[in-house]
């Protein structure tokens, strides 16, 4: 069993296009309807949780070759590398990925671009 160690770089604007691009296969712009409405905070929490996990799930499929890539230049390994890791790996280093800061700095902008642009 491999038990390589897979250390992220930090994200930096190169990163940008690739993970506008799996959003917009994520039908991100569905968070668009989510901020229109109530002002339940914890209402409007909850709607966003659900609304995030459905978009991400039901689009999912579609970015294998992006998430792949994104995934690969992140850790600097081969592409092929990364399509023969067992999926919990793979779903561990995504994972690094979306908890990082960098990941959240860029979440926060394209969420304000949405709001900004409704």
């Amino acid at each position: 069993m491999n038990d390589k160690k897979y250390i992220p770089r930090r994200l930096d604007s190169s990163d940008i296009f690739p993970m506008l691009r799996i959003l917009s296969k994520c039908h991100i712009e569905k968070f668009n309807d989510v901020f229109e409405g109530g002002s339940d905070k914890k209402d409007n929490g909850t709607k966003i949780w659900l609304t995030f996990v459905s978009t991400i799930c039901g689009g999912i499929g579609e970015c294998k070759e992006d998430v792949t890539e994104l995934v690969s230049r992140i850790y600097g390994c081969d592409k092929a590398e990364i399509e023969k890791m067992p999926p919990a790996k793979l779903i561990e280093l995504v994972r690094q990925i979306l908890e990082s800061e960098d990941f959240a700095d860029f979440f926060t902008a394209v969420l304000k671009l949405l709001l900004w642009t409704k």
